[in-house]
């Protein structure tokens, strides 16, 4: 990301990655099909919560592999030229998506304390 040219979406801000937002044995994975088995409410609630968050470990990952391609092929000036843009694109598109899920919480935290109507 290009942190020093002022048109930059990116001048003067820094970006730590949390590697990965969800990982590959988080409790979804493996509790995925149990997600049904709560009020219909609850269940909703859950399964677009993470479908957000794992839309958005998509995104982050796309994004890193993006990141690098320049430095795979710096002769590629059309990876260059759009390279920005895409960036900025994938980078909106993960922060909604985190965004939503965050905003899902207080769903989620009311839901829970509900009978959850776990057949």
């Amino acid at each position: 990301m290009d942190y020093k040219n002022p048109d930059s979406p990116f001048f003067n801000q820094t970006f730590n990655w949390v590697s990965p937002l969800y990982p590959d044995w988080g409790m979804y994975y493996s509790n995925r099909q149990d997600i049904n088995k709560f009020n219909p409410a609850l269940s909703s609630s859950l399964s677009i919560f993470y479908q957000d968050v794992l839309t958005a470990e998509t995104e982050r990952q796309t994004y890193l592999y993006y990141d690098k391609m320049v430095e795979r092929d710096p002769d590629d000036t059309a990876v260059e030229e759009n390279r920005d843009s895409v960036l900025h694109a994938l980078f909106e598109d993960m922060r909604g998506n985190i965004n939503s899920s965050r905003q899902r919480i207080p769903e989620l935290k009311t839901e829970t304390g509900r009978d959850t109507g776990i057949r």
